[in-house]
């Protein structure tokens, strides 16, 4: 309204349109500018909360939040240029990045003061000379400047990325606690990373877990006695270089492209709570007195491996069995663990152990959730039957159950499936075994060459 009327000042003519137009803006401001106060009058307190709780960015291509609100409004400016925990995340995505990076960079290395970072970064492609481009380089010499603030770390980007890393890096990385790394690398190079030995806060490392980066085996040096979380793809070695000391360990998810020779004298690992792995044969090696939680391919050396166990395992999901029969051996490994609360046998099973399952009440005598692969040309009778006496003995809380190529049970079991949903149990149905492997699998313990 100020430029409107500054404008309008020195024509002096009252009944000109541009008076009219001028007088209905101020008649709706007058109108709806009580509808827009309550968000002008909100403190600046909460405002900064707000801005807090919205700063991570909502799309790809979208820019961080505080950049987009201090463009708003003066209030809104001043009000997150002096609040750093806005300036905390800093996304250097080769596809997230916007112009003037290197202005931005450091603007929110100043605004941030002394706050930890959370940080992302992957380089460009790569020079017609196989290394990273200036403008990366740059980045990175800024970043690392400040690694000693880095509170997160996300990697990601080929060997070249981390060979320049590792001479930029000022140790020690006082507030790193979680890092993440993505490496690739051609199949005659050395796939190693040393670089975050000296973090004495790190408790979360995520090593090459994700596709494609799987199939790039990674051996790190870690401060292993004060992980948490390790999950990663690493040959055998590798693995129990990091486990060897992982006294505190809770989750760890194992992705183990070839298999290789347990240790003679197992891994004691007395804190860990959830595993996942990618090759069954690697639990002959450990020791958990206190595991909760079992992801991984069927063997039958899962059932030595419990057996030599003292833990009251609560959750057991298997997966990719062979073709033979295992009815006996499925029997005898869920026998082994009677404190069972939820099962995920997310493959073909046999007919025979289908139905020891719904006779025998001292099979998982205190499962309360199921989820089972109904394939094509097994009887759909036998499975419902087992649903249905494990609800009758009033344990059974849910049952998920993958159809194999068909969209719907005949009538006469979709019946007792709407019977029992009547009754209050919750009975799931899925079309692909991904979205029920996502179901009980939580994404965090997910092996991408088994998916």
């Amino acid at each position: 309204m100020s430029v409107l009327n500054a404008d309008l000042a020195p024509t002096g003519e009252p009944s000109t349109s541009l008076f009219v137009a001028r007088n209905a803006v101020d008649a709706d401001t007058r109108k709806y500018g009580n509808r827009l106060s309550p968000l002008g009058r909100l403190p600046t307190e909460i405002l900064t909360i707000i801005f807090t709780f919205t700063s991570l960015p909502r799309g790809p291509t979208a820019q961080p939040a505080p950049w987009t609100v201090s463009a708003v409004c003066t209030r809104w400016r001043a009000v997150v240029i002096s609040h750093p925990l806005s300036w905390t995340f800093i996304d250097l995505r080769s596809r997230c990045r916007a112009s003037l990076h290197v202005r931005r960079l450091k603007t929110q290395l100043r605004r941030s003061r002394n706050l930890p970072l959370d940080v992302e970064f992957s380089p460009l492609p790569l020079s017609e000379e196989k290394k990273l481009k200036r403008i990366d380089v740059k980045l990175l010499q800024m970043l690392c400047e400040h690694s000693g603030r880095w509170g997160t770390l996300s990697l990601s980007g080929p060997r070249q990325l981390y060979l320049e890393l590792k001479d930029l890096v000022r140790y020690p990385l006082a507030l790193l606690r979680e890092v993440e790394v993505r490496m690739t690398y051609q199949g005659d190079e050395n796939g190693s990373l040393d670089i975050f030995h000296d973090a004495p806060l790190l408790q979360k490392v995520v090593a090459n877990k994700s596709y494609p980066e799987w199939n790039h085996p990674l051996t790190m040096t870690l401060p292993s006695s004060q992980l948490v979380y390790y999950g990663g793809s690493s040959m055998w070695g590798g693995h129990l270089d990091v486990l060897g000391n992982a006294g505190n360990l809770v989750d760890c998810i194992l992705e183990i492209p070839r298999s290789g020779v347990p240790p003679i004298i197992p891994i004691h690992l007395p804190n860990l709570r959830r595993l996942s792995l990618s090759q069954p044969e690697f639990l002959q090696g450990l020791e958990t007195p206190v595991l909760l939680e079992l992801y991984s391919p069927f063997a039958s050396s899962i059932d030595r491996f419990l057996r030599r166990q003292s833990c009251r395992l609560r959750k057991l999901v298997l997966w990719k069995r062979s073709r033979r029969d295992v009815a006996s051996e499925l029997v005898r490994l869920i026998d082994t663990v009677p404190t069972l609360a939820e099962l995920g046998l997310l493959m073909p099973l046999p007919i025979a152990f289908v139905h020891d399952l719904g006779t025998n009440p001292g099979l998982a005598p205190v499962l309360e959730h199921i989820s089972a692969f109904s394939a094509t040309g097994v009887d759909d009778d036998i499975l419902m039957e087992a649903i249905e006496r494990r609800w009758a003995g009033r344990r059974l809380k849910s049952a998920k159950v993958y159809m194999e190529d068909r969209f719907e049970f005949p009538p006469s079991i979709q019946n007792r499936i709407e019977l029992l949903r009547a009754q209050d149990m919750e009975f799931a149905t899925f079309h692909w075994l991904g979205l029920l492997l996502n179901d009980v699998v939580p994404s965090e313990f997910q092996i991408q060459s088994l998916l």
